[in-house]
């Protein structure tokens, strides 16, 4: 899941990087009322139209200018930092991973990942959306299986363990009622013999 998590992040930010001047950038006018404009929209496209902007751009439009400069850079370093943050907690969690199975004995592909259904679904939707031959569909997809194959021996064995369970039950309760039947009817027939002896 943290080698998923570090590969969207690292789309995000090239998708930050290659998008950067598109993404549409929320702003505030002066009556309160929200609006979007892009990088692309306000910043010139030429030397020429930047040198005519400079003189004939009122203060407004260079503030917004520099608005949406300052908050698509701001995104930017956001990206990067996210981007950053995944990619050390995976290989952090990759490190801890490969200390037990060399503790344990075992290699990474023997030991299936403890995931829930929703996890899965999530690995198997990742694992669809990369390229047909790729090594990231090839892993995120035997991982979902494992975790899948996983699923089901963890609620194999809870049933197991419960029906074992009640069948102990059944068992001391059988066995808890037996002697006290037992006690019973002798103490009746000791009550009986006593009241006969008189």
């Amino acid at each position: 899941m943290a080698r998923m998590e570090m590969l969207r992040e690292a789309e995000r930010l090239r998708a930050a990087i290659q998008y950067g001047e598109f993404r549409q950038v929320p702003l505030r006018d002066a009556h309160g009322l929200d609006y979007t404009k892009s990088l692309r929209e306000v910043e010139p496209r030429s030397v020429l139209e930047a040198v005519i902007r400079h003189f004939t751009d009122s203060e407004k439009q260079r503030r917004e200018r520099q608005e949406i400069g300052d908050i698509g850079r701001e995104q930017l370093r956001r990206a990067k930092a996210q981007s950053m943050r995944a990619r050390d907690y995976s290989v952090v969690l990759d490190n801890i991973a490969a200390d037990h199975f060399r503790a344990a004995g075992v290699q990474p592909g023997q030991i299936a990942p403890e995931l829930d259904e929703k996890q899965i679904a999530t690995l198997r939707e990742f694992a669809e959306k990369q390229p047909l031959l790729s090594g990231a569909r090839r892993e995120f997809t035997e991982a979902a299986r494992q975790g899948e194959r996983g699923l089901q021996e963890r609620e194999a064995a809870v049933v197991r363990t419960s029906q074992e369970v009640h069948t102990h039950d059944v068992g001391v309760r059988t066995r808890e009622q037996s002697p006290s039947q037992t006690t019973t009817a002798t103490s009746r027939s000791d009550r009986d013999a006593f009241s006969r002896g008189r």
